[in-house]
């Protein structure tokens, strides 16, 4: 009722086909996301994303700091610590539906109800898939970018940090490293969701979301 919210489908993600490997590389998703905030002639907004999405928001803070007026970010990848390597190259491709339903333990609390059809047609599609993800993470980690434990305390802007309490693709401990790195990151950490919480716990993050958006706007 109150905003205008914009959720597009980033190039090479989704239902989208996918781009070259080298296409990945943040600064070309910077340049695609910079042209579509041209084409709806946005000049001043909030911008959010979830793991990757929420480490793209950052970068394209960075570079275009007189258009972000602050941060959503859900689970963000892309701060190292001894423990945590952001793009870790994955060698154990999965083998059967034990491997993966074990994925999706790590993403989901609760994870969705397939079929075992459905488990082996999405399974197939993920080892299909597997050198050429290597292959993009590759291409991630070649950028200096692909690390914000140096960009993060330069970010001059406010920032709300959703975070599932029961993560396990990037623990949730690394949320406070997050808030160490800068001060004006507020965290929230979301008891009943894993890396997917705007999925999972989709009412709970719209209210955190626009009461936070409220404050910052008075």
């Amino acid at each position: 009722e109150r905003y205008c919210v914009f959720l597009p489908e980033s190039p090479g993600f989704g239902e989208e086909a996918a781009l070259p490997p080298a296409d990945y590389a943040f600064d070309r998703q910077i340049a695609a996301l910079q042209d579509l905030i041209a084409l709806w002639g946005l000049e001043r907004f909030y911008l959010g994303g979830n793991s990757a999405g929420g480490q793209l928001a950052c970068l394209y803070a960075a570079a275009y700091p007189n258009q972000v007026a602050g941060l959503v970010l859900l689970c963000p990848q892309g701060v190292q610590t001894p423990h945590f390597l952001p793009y870790a190259h994955k060698e154990a491709c999965p083998q059967n539906l034990q491997d993966w339903d074990a994925i999706q333990a790590k993403l989901y609390l609760h994870p969705p109800q397939l079929g075992e059809e459905q488990k082996r047609q999405a399974l197939q599609r993920l080892q299909g898939r597997w050198e050429f993800l290597n292959q993009v993470r590759a291409v991630i980690r070649s950028q200096p970018q692909h690390l914000l434990n140096q960009l993060l305390p330069r970010l001059k802007l406010p920032m709300l940090l959703l975070w599932g309490a029961q993560d396990g693709r990037i623990p949730t401990q690394i949320s406070q490293e997050w808030v160490r790195l800068n001060p004006n990151i507020e965290l929230f950490l979301l008891e009943h969701s894993a890396h997917l919480p705007q999925i999972e716990e989709p009412a709970q993050c719209c209210q955190r979301i626009e009461d936070w958006i409220s404050a910052q706007l008075g």
